[in-house]
């Protein structure tokens, strides 16, 4: 379960797969790409981005947030617990 400031859950989901990829989805938003772990850290860097509703892809004004970064996400890993650096967001095993 995810948990957003330890006050709700929110559906999201965080797949690692064996060879590499990943999936990770929120309540309105899917993302897939390569993982790497270093030290305590997993750095997950997007090849696509898109809205879960097909049609928000389309909204100019919202196109900005389905880009992927050349910068990965930052994760760090501790004690079955992990948590998105500048996040507020605690993924528990």
């Amino acid at each position: 379960m995810f948990f957003y400031s330890g006050e709700f859950p929110v559906d999201e989901k965080l797949l690692l797969n064996k060879d590499k990829s990943y999936f990770y989805e929120t309540c309105s938003l899917k993302e897939n790409g390569i993982w790497k772990f270093k030290g305590d850290s997993l750095f997950l860097y997007c090849h696509e981005k898109s809205f879960k509703t097909a049609s928000m892809n389309n909204v100019d004004s919202l196109k900005q947030v389905v880009i992927c970064r050349e910068t990965p996400s930052t994760w760090i890993i501790k004690s079955n617990r992990i948590k998105q650096v500048g996040s507020n967001a605690l993924l528990f095993e």
